[in-house]
């Protein structure tokens, strides 16, 4: 299983990605899965990493740009699989803590597979280098 982004540009690619099929019912996801996010997500790291690699620095309008694909990713995160510590610690996003704890769902410590979900996508999203909770970007 692929964990972090690929190395060769998605540019170079033309393979549909999968669909993830819901287990329990054998039918496709009724939002998005945990595979499409994790993409969705490697796409906006390429996009960042791309950017802090050239050699002339990117403008504030493309910074902010890249920042402003993140938080709306993050927006869009299926319920199940929001990570109420990130959410926490997202006081730009989330002045009151009570609407981050509303927005997110309790951590089941019974269910491994979806708690790594909701972890990974945690930390990949703090590897693409834009914080969306500094606000000194707002």
């Amino acid at each position: 299983m692929l964990t972090y982004r690929p190395s060769l540009s998605s540019s170079y690619a033309d393979t549909l990605f999968p669909l993830d099929l819901d287990p329990e019912r054998n039918a496709p996801m009724p939002h998005k899965s945990f595979h499409q996010l994790k993409y969705e997500l490697s796409q906006i790291s390429e996009d960042v990493i791309e950017a802090s690699l050239k050699l002339r620095e990117p403008s504030l309008e493309a910074i902010r740009g890249l920042q402003d694909r993140l938080i709306a990713f993050e927006k869009a995160i299926p319920f199940p699989l929001r990570c109420r510590t990130a959410y926490l610690s997202l006081p730009s996003l989330y002045p009151n803590q009570q609407d981050a704890i509303i927005d997110t769902p309790e951590i089941n410590k019974r269910d491994l597979r979806v708690t790594l979900q909701v972890g990974f996508h945690t930390v990949e999203r703090g590897a693409t280098g834009v914080d969306s909770s500094n606000s000194h970007w707002q």
